[in-house]
């Protein structure tokens, strides 16, 4: 927890894959460990161990810290692939947990994931009485760098999923203020002046590629392919809108971002079992039954059925909302929907499952 707290990622997959294979603690301690690994992975772009242990067959009910380590590894993957339903699904069995726990420090980042859920489902206030906490627990400690940013950091991507641009820039200020920390608080201070930025309408490509190489450098390769989408669609210059989606694609590659980190024994998923089971996985094996829409459609179509926005889409996929919207068209062509209510309820039928 100490490594992962620090960005040492190499340091914090070492451990935890030797303490599986030793199988350190028994039986009592090797689902924490299995899952607190997942956790390090799918932070760093690779989500095979995720998406294992959250296909693992239940047992018996798991332990209050593990359930809650579940749960937040079930939201970061819907959070990663703009699956709204999932998030939601996750959201309801994370609230009743949060109720009964007192969050730490060694769960801020954990916590991360559960304040941009309830964010991004319009529930911010769900989760304030912990934020609340943990900043009580930093003021009391004469708010050391590392937690500062940490927190700083759950506040701005609160903003970010809810496009709050007054929000994020007010958040950045603050971080700016914060001195120390180390590379990777300096990289998320950086980041920060830089999103609020983007979210304000002020993109500065070379200055936003240059943050996500920090972020990429500190292990947080998906942040950083965020921060190259949002600037990407937001840019009003076709060229520099190029460079930033190709970057933001290279950077959602598990093996191009996670992998870099561990390349020794890190068991690194390639870019197709990364996203099984995502969109664009369940997008071929559909896309035969989807009335000829193809497997881009198809994946398009699942986003807009989630409920997200044609720049929420553009983002999620690295295309432009314009690009997202001639898709729509397209899709509605095909089906032959005259309305909007139509398209759902023709999506629903055929990809509700």
């Amino acid at each position: 927890m100490v490594a992962v707290a620090a960005g040492d990622v190499a340091s914090a997959e070492h451990l935890l894959a030797r303490a599986c294979a030793a199988r350190v603690g028994g039986p009592v301690a090797e689902e924490r460990h299995r899952l607190l690994l997942a956790w390090v992975r799918m932070r760093t772009g690779r989500y095979d161990t995720a998406l294992r242990e959250l296909r693992r067959p239940a047992g018996a009910e798991p332990p209050g810290r593990e359930r809650l380590l579940r749960a937040v590894l079930a939201a970061g993957i819907a959070r990663r692939r703009g699956d709204i339903a999932g998030l939601r699904d996750a959201w309801s069995g994370i609230e009743p947990l949060l109720a009964r726990r007192t969050a730490d420090l060694w769960q801020v980042e954990a916590v991360e994931e559960l304040a941009v859920a309830a964010a991004r489902l319009r529930q911010p206030g769900r989760v304030s009485s912990v934020l609340d906490l943990l900043e009580g627990i930093v003021a009391r400690l004469d708010r050391p760098a590392t937690w500062s940013v940490s927190l700083g950091w759950i506040r701005l991507h609160m903003a970010i999923v809810t496009d709050d641009a007054d929000a994020a820039a007010e958040v950045a200020g603050r971080l700016a203020a914060v001195v120390g920390g180390g590379a990777r608080a300096l990289a998320q201070r950086t980041a920060a002046a830089r999103w609020a930025a983007v979210l304000a309408g002020d993109v500065a490509p070379e200055a936003v590629l240059a943050a996500t190489e920090d972020l990429h450098a500190a292990q947080l390769p998906w942040e950083a392919s965020r921060l190259a989408g949002q600037a990407a669609i937001r840019t009003g210059d076709p060229t520099a809108a190029r460079r930033l989606l190709e970057r933001a694609r290279e950077l959602s590659e598990p093996d191009a971002a996670g992998a870099a980190a561990t390349s020794a024994g890190s068991g690194a998923a390639t870019g197709a079992e990364a996203g099984a089971g995502g969109p664009a996985d369940r997008a071929g094996r559909l896309s035969d039954r989807a009335g000829g829409l193809s497997e881009r459609e198809v994946t398009v179509a699942r986003l807009v059925l989630a409920g997200s926005t044609h720049r929420e889409i553009g983002a999620q996929l690295y295309i432009s909302p314009k690009t997202v919207e001639h898709h729509v068209a397209r899709i509605r062509s095909k089906l032959g929907a005259n309305t909007r209510a139509e398209l759902l309820a023709m999506l629903r039928e055929m990809l509700g499952d």
